[in-house]
């Protein structure tokens, strides 16, 4: 094969198919938009397509190019002088000269099931993925980050980092992994081209840190008691713009430059700030070269830095700017970035152990979705993965964030990544609004609030403490995905005036359970409506047409709840199709800046003939559900073991119920919501009504 190719899909019709592509809008991004197919891009890289077609909704196809070890393929349009149509392109992703292939991979359905169609191609590309839980995750407690804390583009010194340290002490929040984010590295100008012109020059910290790297852990540490990791930023080719020619790695790691491929970059759209385009042209300039280690030298670099960054106390980073690596030009520069990245993974996993790395803006043909995502690069290993760009200032930005993260999440939730929605911050800039979306993803919840402006409530909505002690995120595991059935809402569309609400969902299988989250649309200042219908519960708990039973949804900002019986046949004779499709469960109205959660339990007969009982799970947690290890249903009563503290509430038939923790009986809240329909909410508190010190809360409900 070429160094490069294009193959023309003849059958792949562009006037036929309308729906969302995942386009890489911006050199380490992929993004997904809602188009006719018609304006597939010459200019960009597409990794994903799911199409209906226009003639006939019921006609659905997903295409994936799935990169390997020794290609890297995309979709795009046709370029000048070639044949009208869509092309794969494929280029050769390391220094080999035999033999490679990548693979497209794409399923029909006739029946309108996206569902079917995802599972389908995303089964036959994934190659393997490690399910085993990583126990010593720095991920699982609550992060703090200094990127917007501490001010962006602000170096941090010894002094604003010692006055962000004591801030987070006096606030007493609870913090149990730190980031010092970009700046504290020894990054130096090139002397060339303009002040953006810098690069790597050392493994040590800069010099206006005021200290070394250790001393500032070691203050993080000694501050901050409830910290036991901490990470720093850094970039995979060394910074920016790799590393300063003069700079004595150089040698050491046998550096060459290494070219930028204009051809590569995609463009800038219209619409991006001036700043934005400025940097772009500066860092992507087709003259710009970065010095980079020689593929054999890759694995050392990595373990040298990360070994140095581990003795000053650190146990695992955040690499950033993972893509822009892959547009370097020519074989060469294929190779450069195989093996840095290669490299990269190997050396993380010997310094700080598997899942010690935050991949950052990585979206390249290898991650979405290439061999690294699809299990082959990391052997099954799960790596976590920054799912979207940073949310911007303009209002717009707020929905368009939650919308990036729950369709790419579409593409991505059944490979080797673990999705990472992004830091946000409590004090300001909607917090609610993204604090809501982290706790139903499962990467980490990372702050980055400025010294003294934090919402608690939020913070505490998202934190667990176990009976021990521990302090943890509550977060669901599965994240959550556009409901299948709202796929081709008008709504989603950024040219379309008024929209419904933004929806996702994520089921807990072993809860029989699931949550369905509302946005309003941050771009408009009028209420979103929206209805949730019988099909949306369906969608979330994905039932098959055949399943069925009763239901109780709960609306937690409301703090309502709408009984739902759902048929076991969708054909019952009873019930038409239409009627079936269109139940009304609800109608929402929601603010701008608000939000929905509803959870979806099964509400179960105690007995025969016996009171009926719905579980919440943790209702002053967003993802309440998560903090639930067990759920039994025994004749006369439920039980139900929660790992963390907060209030267990059930909806009940009959005030009559008595409520048992751990084999004591409790006096319990009881709010009546409707006739026969009551609220029951018991506290959970360590030290208060737990008799054994280990393990979980057992709470049991008896008629």
């Amino acid at each position: 094969m070429e160094v490069e190719s294009s193959s023309w899909l003849p059958w792949l019709d562009l006037d036929e198919w309308e729906g969302w592509l995942w386009i890489r809008s911006r050199p380490t991004w992929v993004e997904p938009q809602f188009m006719r197919l018609s304006q597939l891009p010459s200019n960009y890289q597409t990794h994903a397509l799911l199409l209906r077609k226009i003639d006939c909704n019921s006609t659905v196809l997903f295409i994936i190019p799935v990169s390997s070890d020794g290609v890297l393929l995309h979709i795009s349009a046709a370029r000048q002088g070639e044949q009208p149509g869509a092309y794969i392109r494929a280029r050769r992703a390391n220094g080999d000269t035999g033999r490679a292939s990548g693979q497209v991979i794409s399923y029909l359905s006739t029946t309108g099931d996206t569902s079917l169609a995802i599972k389908e191609v995303m089964g036959a590309a994934v190659k393997k993925i490690d399910t085993a839980e990583n126990n010593n995750s720095p991920f699982d407690a609550l992060g703090f980050c200094t990127w917007s804390s501490l001010g962006e583009f602000v170096l941090p010194t010894k002094q604003n980092m010692k006055d962000l340290v004591a801030s987070i002490a006096d606030d007493k929040l609870p913090i149990g992994t730190f980031i010092i984010d970009d700046g504290w590295q020894d990054i130096r100008h090139n002397g060339s081209d303009g002040p953006d012109n810098q690069g790597l020059w050392g493994f040590g910290a800069y010099e206006g840190l005021g200290g070394s790297l250790k001393e500032t852990v070691y203050h993080i540490k000694k501050k901050l008691p409830t910290v036991k990791d901490v990470g720093v930023w850094m970039s995979i080719q060394g910074y920016w713009n790799g590393t300063v020619p003069s700079s004595p790695l150089v040698p050491k790691y046998d550096m060459s430059p290494y070219r930028i491929s204009a051809s590569r970059v995609p463009k800038i759209q219209n619409g991006s700030s001036a700043a934005v385009a400025q940097i772009v042209a500066q860092r992507y300039s087709p003259n710009r070269e970065w010095y980079l280690p020689h593929p054999s030298r890759a694995f050392d670099f990595w373990k040298d830095y990360f070994r140095t960054c581990a003795t000053a106390g650190i146990t695992f980073v955040k690499v950033d700017n993972q893509a822009s690596i892959s547009l370097l030009e020519g074989r060469h520069g294929a190779e450069a970035a195989h093996a840095m990245w290669n490299g990269m993974f190997a050396a993380a996993n010997e310094v700080f152990g598997p899942g010690k790395v935050i991949h950052c803006m990585s979206h390249s043909e290898r991650m979405f979705v290439g061999d690294i995502a699809t299990g082959l690069a990391t052997q099954g290993q799960r790596i976590m993965f920054r799912n979207t760009n940073d949310f911007g200032l303009p209002t717009y930005t707020h929905a368009q964030h939650i919308l990036y993260n729950v369709y790419n999440s579409l593409v991505l939730s059944n490979t080797c990544l673990i999705l990472d929605a992004d830091m946000f911050m409590t004090g300001k800039q909607w917090p609610e609004y993204h604090a809501v979306l982290r706790a139903f993803f499962p990467g980490p919840i990372i702050l980055s609030d400025h010294p003294g402006k934090h919402n608690l409530k939020v913070i505490h909505r998202l934190v667990g403490v176990s009976k021990s002690g521990a302090m943890k995120t509550i977060r669901a595991k599965h994240p959550l995905r556009p409901l299948a059935n709202r796929l081709w809402e008008t709504g989603t569309n950024a040219e379309c005036e008024t929209r419904p609400t933004i929806k996702a969902s994520t089921c807990f299988p072993l809860l029989h359970s699931a949550v369905i989250v509302a946005w309003s649309h941050g771009c408009i200042k009028d209420c979103s409506l929206d209805i949730i219908s019988e099909t949306d519960i369906r969608q979330a708990l994905e039932l098959t047409p055949k399943s069925g039973g009763e239901y109780i949804v709960w609306f937690a900002n409301a703090r309502q709840c709408v009984p739902v019986s759902l048929s076991c046949d969708i054909n019952d004779s009873n019930k038409s199709k239409a009627s079936f499709e269109s139940s009304l469960v609800a109608t929402l109205v929601l603010q701008p800046e608000a939000h929905e959660v509803l959870r979806i339990v099964p509400n179960h007969t105690l007995s025969k003939n016996g009171p009926k009982v719905a579980f919440l799970g943790l209702l002053d947690k967003y993802s309440g559900l998560a903090a639930v290890e067990h759920v039994i249903y025994g004749e006369g009563r439920l039980t139900v073991e929660i790992l963390y503290e907060g209030v267990v509430a059930f909806v009940v038939s009959s005030a009559e119920l008595k409520v048992n923790v751990d084999g004591r009986e409790v006096e319990a809240r009881h709010t009546e919501l409707s006739e026969a329909c009551w609220l029951i909410e018991v506290e959970l508190k360590r030290g208060g009504n737990d008799a054994d010190a280990g393990g979980s809360w057992k709470v049991e409900i008896l008629a």
